[in-house]
């Protein structure tokens, strides 16, 4: 290894993009869509028409929130 070609490989790394995972109530059921366009549905089996409580857990922080 070459003095200073570890630097190289440090220099090419970099920071991972922040997910968006977008949240939408679609009547009788909860979508939840994450990057790489994959999408899972949930039943909405307490037939909620308003999110009031987002819980968030992990490694996960919530950095903004749009109502549309």
């Amino acid at each position: 290894m070459a003095i200073g070609s570890h630097y190289k490989e440090a220099e090419e790394l970099h920071a991972a993009p922040e997910p968006q995972i977008v949240l939408k109530l679609a009547g009788d059921v909860f979508e939840v869509e994450i990057p790489d366009e994959h999408e899972f549905k949930f039943p909405n089996q307490e037939s909620v028409d308003v999110i009031s409580f987002i819980r968030i857990g992990g490694d996960f922080k919530l950095t903004s929130f749009k109502i549309c």
